[in-house]
């Protein structure tokens, strides 16, 4: 995407031609007066896109979720992950106090080199659930792993076609799955599951967990979303909170009416151990609201799990806390579970432990089949508009054991920054050739893929990163304020662009007509334009008269119209000469130009010199056309 760096002033949009601004504006006729009218400049930082994220996660739209996904994987935007799209969503928190027509430039990273097939293979993987393998091993038959008697390669494609029905040709998609060399045996393994929440959607530090309920009840802590090596968990802790803390954490309404043998699966560890902080509790009766969650009736059912009791110091693993047996409540449609903290931060020592927990399930456990010593594998498939087949040996796919033992990770996650040292690392050891596109884990069940190739006697990531800019607008929209993208090119002419026309008329415009140029080399009598005063002159004797095409006896109004005629012209040709590359729409939004501060000297009918803005549309490759003008009095023309 070709971007072109706008020059900003203090206010967006000083014109008020009111046919040009209701045709090509809507917000225009609706915007109230504004007050807080600025105009920045700004760079994102990584924490940026963050923000971004957690934005478009909000909207809870699955299309904005994957394009979160993308967008936290890359870190930076491309032809998919589209600046003019996603940058308002970080104008709204970071500038939302801002006015109508005030203006942002943002400067940020862009990589155009993300082709089809990198953008295809970047984003939120599958990872199968039991109901996934059930494809293979079939309804009465539970077991989350693929081995010798059911194989990946058989199976996958089922898997595929049954999860992704609308799938069009060229679409890609990255499989986690497990694998076991062993047969199967008989076991006790998960059935329908009736809830599960991984706390992957969420943002670090978010406690809004939606449709569950997250309230301190003597005081002001929450359970957060924290983040480590790429997992998203929850946490809660006293430690210096200064207060006693009764914090639950109740989970969205539970539907148990067509369960036989329930049970709540979670992963938990502590940290700093010093008390028994957290208990289990479960409801039927809970109504949903905080209001309610004292008038309750809530049974502790801990001991059907295994609570860390330590360590003392530092942490230990998420780790499964057990199978809780919840059947008294099967046939019941409105159950609650509670993560249940008590804590005090002001008793000396403290009760304080930090409690850590992810991955809340609650299934059906059956007697069914399971695979011993099964472990994650990663595929990548590719759907040729008839069926999901696995890509070609150009794309690489990273096993876990090559995060760990050939990258030297703790686990099998590797950011986009990471992967700019180790992956072509990885290439001089693992690959012979000279291209390949690599697949790697990002994040759980996310994935990213960037090209390699081997020149100059080294591997290195292709790549077209650069810094580009674009600027956004405050504009009054269905009388909302919104920060839209604008790619007007805002220009407050200078006296070199003065000169750029006078050059012109020397190269192009002297044959038959030698006296349109001035000698001293910095005014030109053709359009009018003065790089020595920085103006447009409509005078005529011993100026505009030194043109031969001039009308020397036509009527003032037919004089009046030649020399407009010629400043358009004139300012047409300077926005040639500017901007080459411009293109009549940039992101799907019309290239608007416009002029500011065009001073006409000796204008007929003016007493003083008079100031306009000119605006131009591009129309196709060095092609623009007049729009209107407005002058410092008020006057508006516009095109005919």
């Amino acid at each position: 995407m070709k971007k072109i760096v706008y020059i900003l002033l203090m206010v967006f949009i000083t014109f008020s031609c009111k046919d040009f601004n209701e045709d090509n504006f809507d917000w225009y006729e609706d915007a109230e007066k504004p007050t807080n009218v600025a105009s920045y400049q700004y760079t994102m930082t990584e924490a940026d896109y963050g923000t971004i994220v957690s934005a478009l996660n909000a909207t809870g739209t699955e299309e904005n979720k994957a394009l979160a996904t993308k967008l936290n994987a890359a870190k930076k935007f491309t032809p998919e992950l589209d600046p003019s799209v996603l940058i308002p969503y970080l104008l709204e928190k970071k500038y939302f106090t801002a006015d109508v027509k005030s203006s942002a430039m943002v400067s940020y990273m862009y990589d155009a080199a993300r082709d089809a097939v990198l953008s295809g293979l970047s984003g939120a993987g599958h990872v199968l659930t039991m109901d996934d393998y059930q494809i293979a091993w079939g309804d009465k038959l539970y077991t989350n792993s693929f081995n010798p008697e059911q194989t990946p390669e058989t199976n996958l494609p089922k898997v595929l076609k049954e999860v992704f029905p609308d799938a069009v040709e060229g679409t890609y998609k990255t499989l986690e799955y497990n694998y076991s060399p062993d047969m199967s045996e008989p076991s006790i393994v998960e059935g329908t599951n009736y809830l599960e929440e991984t706390f992957e959607s969420y943002a670090a530090n978010a406690t809004v967990i939606t449709d569950w309920i997250n309230k301190d009840l003597t005081g002001t802590k929450s359970w957060q979303v924290r983040s480590y090596s790429g997992n998203m968990y929850i946490q809660m802790s006293s430690n210096n909170s200064g207060q006693l803390n009764d914090v639950w954490l109740i989970t969205k309404k539970i539907d148990l009416s067509e369960a036989t043998t329930p049970h709540l699966l979670f992963d938990v560890t502590a940290g700093y151990y010093n008390a028994d902080c957290l208990s289990i509790q479960i409801s039927d009766n809970f109504n949903g609201t905080e209001a309610g969650i004292s008038t309750a009736t809530w049974k502790d059912i801990s001991a059907e799990f295994t609570l860390p009791k330590g360590p003392t110091s530092g942490f230990g693993t998420l780790a499964p806390a057990g199978m809780g047996d919840i059947s008294d409540y099967a046939g019941k449609n409105s159950v609650y579970i509670a993560f249940h903290y008590k804590g005090d931060g002001m008793s000396t020592p403290q009760k304080s432990t930090t409690f850590q927990i992810d991955n809340v399930k609650v299934s059906d456990m059956v007697i069914g089949i399971d695979v011993p010593n099964k472990a994650p594998q990663y595929a990548t498939y590719t759907y040729d508009g008839s069926n999901w087949k696995t890509v070609g040996s150009g794309i690489l796919t990273l096993q876990p054991k090559d995060y760990t033992e050939k990258l030297s990770l703790s686990s099998p996650i590797l950011s986009t920054s990471q992967a700019q040292t180790l992956l072509p690392q990885y290439m001089v050891q693992n690959v012979v050739g000279t291209e390949k596109v690599i697949v790697y884990r990002t994040a759980a069940g996310v994935f990213y893929a960037d090209r390699l190739k081997y020149e100059n006697s080294q591997w290195s990531i292709q790549t077209t990163l650069a810094e580009e800019s674009s600027q956004f607008v405050r504009a009054q929209i269905d009388k909302t304020k919104k920060w839209i993208f604008d790619p007007t090119i805002i220009i407050p002419i200078s006296k070199s662009d003065y000169r750029m026309i006078v050059d012109y008329v020397k190269d192009n415009l002297m044959d038959g007509n030698v006296d349109v140029w001035d000698t001293r080399g910095n005014a030109e009598y053709y359009f009018g334009f003065s790089e020595y005063y920085g103006n447009i002159t409509y005078r005529e004797l011993n100026y505009r008269d030194k043109d031969n095409t001039y009308p020397m006896s036509g009527t003032t109004e037919e004089k009046v119209k030649f020399m407009n005629d010629r400043t358009i012209e004139g300012l047409t040709i300077l926005l040639t000469l500017k901007y080459p590359d411009a293109t009549p729409m940039v992101s799907g939004v019309d290239q608007f130009a416009r002029y500011d501060n065009i001073v006409i000297y000796s204008e007929p009918g003016a007493d003083t010199n008079v100031t306009w803005t000119y605006t131009f549309q591009c129309t196709g490759n060095k092609e623009w056309k007049f729009v209107s003008r407005e002058n410092d009095k008020g006057r508006i023309e516009t095109a005919q």
